[in-house]
Formats: structure tokens, sequence, C-alpha cells
């Protein structure tokens, strides 16, 4: 599936350039909503955080654009890092309580078939 994804993504940017014009207007819109912006970047960034999609391209987005949006240098760190980082909490708790409660037979299956991780599930 993650191949599929990446071939798409790859394509994509070689043809029509979709996920680039929709990320170019995420971080434009951010600019000219600062306040609200920063729960977008919280809720998008969760997100990505729980579909496993790498949060660098992200990240330097948001910092960019609440520079832009503030003028100022240290505001713009300080908003993008605040709203970063909450949404990658909250990503990483929701991830968590998906793993621990949804998708937990699954991930015993998974894991009784690897004996590192019979030998750890018994240790704990």
């Amino acid at each position: 599936v993650m191949g599929i994804l990446l071939a798409l993504v790859v394509f994509d940017s070689m043809k029509e350039k979709r996920i680039e014009r929709t990320a170019a207007s995420f971080f434009t819109w951010i600019e000219s909503h600062p306040f609200l912006g920063v729960l977008a970047v919280i809720l998008v960034y969760t997100a990505a955080t729980i579909c496993f999609v790498p949060g660098s391209v992200l990240t330097i987005g948001t910092g960019f654009a609440f520079r832009s949006a503030f003028d100022d240098f240290g505001k713009g760190l300080a908003l993008s890092s605040l709203a970063v980082f909450v949404g990658a909490s909250c990503g990483s708790v929701c991830s968590f309580l998906l793993g621990r409660y949804l998708f937990r037979e699954w991930v015993v299956r998974l894991a009784s078939s690897y004996p590192i991780f019979r030998a750890i599930d018994r240790a704990l």
C-alpha cells in the first residue's frame, strides 16, 4: 500500500502537481489566517502523524508561513513550533490509542510471528 501511495506521489509530482498546488494554497491560507492556521496545522499534522506522512515539509512550510504572516521571526517561530508540537503529540497519542484498542488483535497476530516480540510481551 505504501509503495502504491509513493508511486502516486511521484507520478503526481512529475505530471499534475496537485499535491504541490494544494500544499502551496494551504500555506498561503495560513499566511492570511494565522490564528485559524494554528488550529488547521494542528489538525493536519495530527492526521499526517497518524498516516505516517513525513512531517518535514509540513514543518518547514509552517515555519515560513507563520513568519510571513507576522513579519516577525520570533512570533512565527513560536506559533509554528507550538502548532507542530501539539499536532505531533496529538497524532502520537491517537496512533497509540488506535494501536492499543482498535487494531489490538492485528498487532498481536503480527507480533506473535516474531520471537523477540513474544519474549518482550512475556517480560511485560
